[in-house]
């Protein structure tokens, strides 16, 4: 059975996509808000540098997930720069943002 779709149908569908979307990026607002995530992110930097070099294992993990949940990076990455230096800093925030685009583009596959 061929089912043939009106173009309002789908422009329906594409509106209610939309919509949706827009409602997803207004609740994770609401939520970095309310959870008061950039002091969070600060001790957890702190945190990370107190481990010594397994910090960097531990960021790259941190990175990489930010990344799949659609977390805003740029806390994390100046921390970088802050904890490991300039240059390490920027080699492991460039290895852990591909990596972590990777993964969310393959598990959005």
């Amino acid at each position: 059975m061929i089912t043939h779709y009106s173009s309002s149908s789908k422009t329906t569908k594409r509106v209610y996509r939309v919509l949706m979307i827009l409602v997803l990026i207004l609740i994770i607002v609401i939520l970095f808000r309310l959870f008061d995530v950039s002091e969070r992110i600060v001790y957890l930097l702190e945190w990370i540098n107190n481990l010594g070099f397994i910090g960097m294992f531990v960021y790259f993990i941190l990175y990489v997930a930010a990344c799949v949940l659609v977390i805003p990076g740029s806390a994390l990455s100046l921390g970088a720069g802050f904890i490991y230096g300039v240059a390490a800093g920027a080699v492991l925030v460039s290895i852990s943002s591909t990596i972590g685009a990777s993964a969310a583009f393959l598990l959005g596959r």
